[in-house]
């Protein structure tokens, strides 16, 4: 970018200047004040035009610095004259160095003006500095307040200055982009000079450490996400901030003084400095709408204000809804790239440097001249708790480890490295639909969501890096869907994967809470089917808020057909997906201390898995939706509902009704197969011997190859004899998709055979599931 004074811009607005606010002799400055306030009167006008007909963010911002500083240049030309004419000698060596943002030609109409008053000795005499500082004072600080302009400014020397710098990180960092605006030059460029030497002489670890803890807290007070509903566009994350974060670390660390120096030295790609420049004029266009449109300083885009900022930026649905969903996803986009690429760069400003502009991009360094072990994982390899590729062409080979790879770095507590992440971002476009009904992706996905306890950090990677909604189309459609509902803090994708995040909580225990909501769980036949329940339950948002959960339905059977989830659990899903928000409107509705009540609903419920999974369910959605939106009264409203229906269920035998009908249909779909080879009476037997909650949790196929183990069982010890009659049917299936091999053995029952077998697989080195 050229200097400011080289601008056309600069060029006009000094010609107006000199029309309006020139100095042939020296004017008090309530003389001149009205033509100052008709100067920038006028100016802003035409700053509003510029906006107005789409010019860039930083275009705008720009417009408004070289408004400052002509302004300044012109008050402090006619300071210097009444100096001289009322004082009869020379000033004290004197310049105006802007700090901050507008040190950075960046100012938004309500943004700070910050500059140093920067004072030398005088040129003959070391006299009259105090009276000087007054003088500036009374004619370039009062009339910048008197137009009501938020002035930061500090009177220091060059020495003062730096020292100032050395005792306040944020004092070091507003100086650190620091810009001659009027007065002595040379005494200016002095101080650049020195600063910059000042600058490599820091401990520059200690500055990044502190600028990365900055980031660090900054954004855990906007709750460390992007997407939240009434976003702060300079603070918040992925806002203005992140951005000028890594131009500070990179002037301390490097030298380097923009995104494009980074990108010649390697740092960052072609694609990615476009992404950033992109993503930072759209924030600032936006920034300026809202400072426009506004009577004091404020960077929340708050729900009153997105209709008319979003109308005025372009958007011109006549749906007020509409218009504000498709702005704010082009808000949250381009945040969300922000945020990515500020964080994982600051990451990486406080590793070692090592084999910088090798290849390109920053995801592809991370100490690449270390020597550490590695372990063979599949088709992965595994290093200092790091994930990585072994074949570079895996992913163009085998499409379906674009889902795997994420089952690899979950089940072995892994994090994916940096040139994976590359490598999957490049790569996730040959993730076509026909490999998201492959089998093995399936159920590598399946595994995922049946790891209780590490499932969110695994799914929350996959959208990251947009491998979850590609996989999951129908889940795409959620990403950075604005929810128009007061309690909805979150997009609807960052919701779904809150709550998610939180039953993850729930099965680690992190709460006092939670030990009881993970006992009730485990009761269940499927413990982990919670997981994908959370996945579906908003997905019918993508169409629209009204009926969503009805819709819900009809959009989540072909997901789950395409996952091959078995009936019973097809069941107990669908059902809460539709009703996800009963339990918690029956519960403040009626009095469930009234048994008549809870009678109603345990006839609306029926199953005592659903009830569980619901109330569950209830605490997860009710925290991934707003912190302490979940209270004691409402905890104690739905655990005593939850209580009182399960009784109910229970005495009536709900469950096993169920069990048995659904014992009932497997049953029959077997008799049905005749070429399995089975006798009537085998398969009548097996049915009759085990309990309903076997039947529950096995598909239909697995109990066909355990009927099949039993008679070749039998068949062995009709033909053996001796001590072969103890001899067991094993059968064992390694699951590379899973991560786990399944193990079934078929034997005569005796005393401690479970804890026997548990042993010598443990003492062999085996992990049991």
């Amino acid at each position: 970018m050229k200097p400011i004074e080289e601008s056309p811009l600069y060029r006009r607005v000094k010609q107006h200047a000199k029309k309006r606010l020139r100095h042939e002799k020296y004017s008090p400055p309530e003389e001149y004040m009205e033509s100052l306030k008709e100067f920038v009167r006028l100016e802003r006008e035409m700053l509003l035009r510029y906006h107005e007909k789409g010019d860039e963010g930083w275009q705008v911002c720009q417009a408004y610095a070289i408004m400052i500083d002509v302004m300044l240049t012109s008050m402090l030309d006619n300071t210097i004259l009444g100096w001289f004419d009322n004082h009869k000698r020379t000033p004290v060596r004197f310049a105006i160095v802007a700090n901050g943002g507008y040190g950075r030609g960046e100012l938004c109409p309500h943004s700070d003006i910050d500059f140093t008053l920067l004072y030398g000795g005088q040129i003959f005499s070391m006299g009259g500095l105090e009276e000087f500082k007054e003088w500036i004072t009374k004619n370039v600080l009062y009339p910048l307040w008197d137009l009501k302009f938020k002035v930061g400014h500090a009177s220091r020397s060059i020495k003062e200055s730096i020292e100032a710098a050395r005792d306040d990180i944020q004092t070091k960092t507003s100086l650190m982009q620091s810009r001659f605006i009027c007065g002595d030059r040379k005494l200016a460029e002095n101080f650049l000079k020195k600063y910059e030497e000042f600058l490599n002489k820091e401990n520059v670890e200690e500055y990044l450490k502190a600028r990365r803890n900055d980031q660090k807290e900054r954004r855990k007070k906007y709750l460390d996400t992007v997407f939240v509903q009434e976003p702060d566009i300079k603070n918040g994350v992925g806002g203005l901030r992140d951005v000028q974060n890594i131009i500070w670390m990179a002037i301390v660390k490097f030298g380097y003084k923009g995104l494009e120096q980074l990108e010649r030295a390697g740092f960052l790609i072609k694609a990615e400095v476009k992404e950033l420049d992109d993503a930072y004029n759209f924030l600032l266009r936006v920034r300026n709408e809202l400072h426009f449109r506004s009577t004091r300083p404020t960077d929340v885009l708050i729900l009153e204000k997105q209709p008319q900022v979003a109308l005025a930026l372009g958007y011109t649905d006549e749906s007020i809804m509409k218009r504000v969903e498709v702005f704010m996803r082009d808000y949250y986009m381009h945040a969300r790239n922000v945020f990515h690429l500020s964080n994982a760069l600051e990451k990486h400003f406080l590793i070692p440097e090592s084999g910088v502009g090798s290849e390109g991009g920053f995801f592809r360094y991370h100490r690449l001249d270390r020597k550490v072990p590695q372990e063979k994982l599949d088709e992965f390899v595994a290093s200092d708790g790091l994930l990585d590729l072994e074949n570079e062409k895996l992913f163009e080979q085998d499409p379906v480890q674009l889902v795997r790879v994420f089952r690899v770095a979950q089940q072995h507590d892994l994090k994916l490295g940096a040139k994976l992440i590359r490598k999957i971002q490049e790569s996730k476009i040959l993730l076509t639909p026909s490999y998201c009904t492959d089998e093995r992706a399936c159920k590598a996905f399946r595994s995922i969501l049946q790891t209780g306890g590490k499932v969110y950090p695994a799914l929350s990677s996959m959208h990251d890096l947009g491998i979850l909604g590609k996989f999951i189309p129908e889940f795409g459609e959620l990403t950075c869907l604005v929810q128009h509902e007061y309690y909805h803090r979150y997009t609807a994708d960052i919701h779904v994967l809150n709550t998610i995040r939180t039953l993850d909580d729930v099965y680690n225990l992190k709460d006092e809470r939670h030990r009881t909501l993970c006992d009730y769980l485990q009761e269940t036949a499927s413990p982990t089917l919670l997981y994908l329940i959370l996945l579906l339950h908003d997905i019918g948002k993508s169409k629209g808020i009204k009926g969503h959960a009805e819709r819900g339905v009809g959009i989540s059977e072909p997901i789950l057909d395409r996952l091959s989830i078995p009936g019973p659990q097809r069941k107990i899903l669908l059902f809460i997906v539709e009703h996800h928000l009963a339990m918690s409107r029956f519960a403040q509705k009626h009095d469930v201390d009234d048994p008549e009540t809870c009678q109603l609903f345990a006839d609306f419920i029926k199953d005592t898995d659903i009830l569980t999974h619901l109330y569950v369910h209830t605490y997860c959605d009710t925290q991934g939706t707003a912190p302490g939106l979940w209270t004691g009264f409402k905890d104690t409203l739905l655990k005593t509902l939850y209580k009182q229906t399960k009784r109910l269920l229970v005495e009536n035998q709900a469950l096993i009704e169920y069990a048995e009908e659904h014992q009932r249909q497997l049953r029959d779909e077997i008799r049905l197969k005749e070429d399995l080879g089975l006798s009537e009476s085998m398969v009548d037997g097996h049915f009759v011997t085990l309990p309903p909650r076997y039947f529950m949790n096995l598909s239909t196929d697995e109990v066909i190859l355990h009927l099949q183990q039993v008679q070749k069982f039998l068949e062995h010890i009709s033909t053996q004899s001796g001590k072969e009659l103890l001899m067991p049917i094993i059968h064992w299936e390694d699951d590379k998709d899973r991560g786990f091999s399944l193990v079934t053995i078929v034997t005569w029952d005796r005393p401690g055979l479970f804890y026997r077998l548990a042993g010598a697989f443990t003492l062999a080195g085996l992990n049991i599931l």
